[in-house]
């Protein structure tokens, strides 16, 4: 039986106040004269959770950004409080300044700075512990920003870190993630270029997973152009169209930085090229530009990143060679069994970049890699697995077409993995098939069909012959994978067939009692 819930009226009189001054923080018309005499009469309210999640009002104030609604309320607050409305928590273990940070109003940000800088005592110490406070993530305000707002918040915060801190202790949270990881995860990557720049050896820190900032973007398929979905004519066009960004050009000149560094110290963003001064009232134009930036921003963070890769030297031995096997012995199959045990028992680490962009189909990525380390290309992975079969069995076609054609690619295609499969048995396996791109069954069908007869023009000739440890050749693994779409394509041109027919013979009624129909409606 559920148990009663009795509200006393104190209790509703108390939620009477905090929704007040809840809905005037939130309306967007700044009136904050209303919200100052609310709390005239009681400023130890200001302190007071106004949420569920033990928000106060400055809390709520940060966390929209609303500059003149901070001012006004902290000048309510006696100079020594202050210290304290900047280090009360909400239920997550956020200040207001983790909120603020969240935000891409620097002035926000800054007029919190200004009282940080007037607390009593000129006390640095104090100020450290508040530009350094934790949430229960062990997230510090810097360390949020670099996930939520724009590299202006960033440098905004940093540049004050520095002055009082030490900036590296706000690079790691509690499960190990960097601050290059999480601006990473947040698609901020003109932050995390700056924070590379800033500190090169981010490029290392790894996960509780394993996992560097470099194997994270990797899987970003999202973040490239060659791995996004296509947008249509019209919208690839205007998208070539489009300048790219001014601000990520290399080579500014000292008026400009001496300009980018005033702006910073007075909590002001280098507008710069600006989409929205170009692009007023057109949404559609504004959202492909800052798509076409965020491209362009994730190809050079990849750059820097790759520089320091070297996840691709550390290659797992493959357990068959490259010799074709027509018949399987029942050692061998006992063989197999024992080595996928052990490597299921085995603690898992995650497949290098260079495999995770082959398999998200970045072509950017695996392009750097492989310019920068050409004998990458080599690299097998934990399955035994090189470039070439990730790339045919996840059906990355463009990867494929890049690699197809290097001096490498004799060798790779005469690649076997652990389960005794060639880059034929990939084509053949749907398992990673969502579809295809063609629209129709039989269209899928054929494309199937292309697809597997490109791969096996790749290969020596006698390699279709060889058995995987399912004792399965490529040609019967195909037929046996494709028998349910052969079968919706064949029903498909029958019902097709049906309807053409019907249509056929309705044109042909109509037009042989055309031709028998006198002139005026008269046989």
């Amino acid at each position: 039986m559920e148990k009663e819930i009795i509200i006393s009226k104190p209790d509703m009189n108390r939620f009477d106040e905090m929704s007040e001054p809840y809905k005037k923080v939130l309306a967007k018309d700044d009136d904050v004269h209303c919200l100052k005499a609310i709390y005239s009469k009681n400023t130890d309210a200001l302190l007071n959770p106004i949420t569920a999640l033990k928000d106060t009002i400055f809390h709520i104030a940060a966390h929209d950004g609303r500059e003149e609604v901070l001012r006004v309320l902290l000048e309510m607050v006696p100079p020594s409080k202050r210290a304290e409305v900047l280090k009360v928590k909400n239920i997550y273990g956020n200040t207001i300044l983790h909120e603020v940070a969240t935000t891409t109003n620097v002035k926000a940000a800054r007029l919190l700075m200004e009282e940080l800088l007037v607390l009593p005592g000129n006390d640095n110490r104090q100020r450290e512990e508040i530009l350094g406070a934790q949430n229960k993530l062990g997230e510090t305000p810097l360390f949020r920003a670099a996930q939520y707002s724009c590299k202006t918040m960033v440098e905004y915060l940093a540049t004050a870190i520095g002055r009082t801190g030490n900036l590296e202790s706000h690079y790691r949270r509690n499960d190990g993630t960097s601050i290059l990881h999480i601006a990473v995860i947040g698609q901020q990557f003109d932050t995390a270029i700056w924070f590379l720049r800033k500190s090169p050896e981010l490029a290392t820190y790894k996960d509780k997973n394993g996992n560097t900032s470099l194997h994270l973007l990797a899987s970003m398929a999202s973040a490239f152009k060659s791995s996004s979905p296509t947008k249509g004519i019209f919208k690839e066009f205007i998208y070539y169209c489009l300048p790219s960004d001014s601000r990520n050009k290399e080579g500014t000149n000292e008026l400009t930085k001496n300009r980018q560094d005033r702006d910073l110290e007075q909590g002001e963003q280098n507008r710069g090229l600006n989409q929205q001064d170009y692009c007023k009232g057109w949404k559609m134009i504004v959202q492909i530009w800052k798509q076409k930036k965020m491209h362009e921003s994730a190809v050079k963070l990849a750059k820097l990143l790759v520089e320091t890769d070297a996840s691709w030297f550390e290659t797992h031995e493959p357990e068959e060679d490259d010799t074709i096997l027509m018949e399987r012995k029942e050692e061998e199959e006992e063989t197999s069994k024992s080595n996928a045990t052990a490597n299921t028992e085995r603690s898992p680490e995650p497949d290098t970049p260079l495999l995770i962009a082959t398999k998200t189909g970045i072509v950017e990525i695996v392009k750097e890699i492989l310019t920068r380390y050409p004998q990458a290309v080599y690299h097998i992975g934990q399955k035994g697995q090189n470039i070439l079969h990730v790339a045919i069995m996840h059906r990355q076609y463009k990867v494929f077409h890049v690699l197809k054609d290097k001096e490498e690619a004799k060798r790779l295609v005469r690649g076997i993995d652990n389960d005794g499969c060639t880059i034929l048995h990939h084509a053949a396996n749907t398992k990673y098939y969502h579809g295809g791109t063609k629209p129709t069954p039989a269209l899928k069908l054929q494309q199937e069909l292309t697809w597997f007869e490109d791969v096996k023009n790749q290969m020596p000739s006698h390699f279709i012959m060889h058995l995987n440890k399912k004792e399965t050749t490529a040609d019967d693994l195909f037929k046996d994978n494709h028998r349910d779409l052969l079968k919706t394509a064949q029903e498909w041109a029958k019902n097709t067939s049906q309807s053409c027919s019907t249509v056929a013979i309705l044109v042909a009624t109509v037009v042989f009692t055309a031709a028998y129909t006198a002139p005026g409606g008269f046989l």
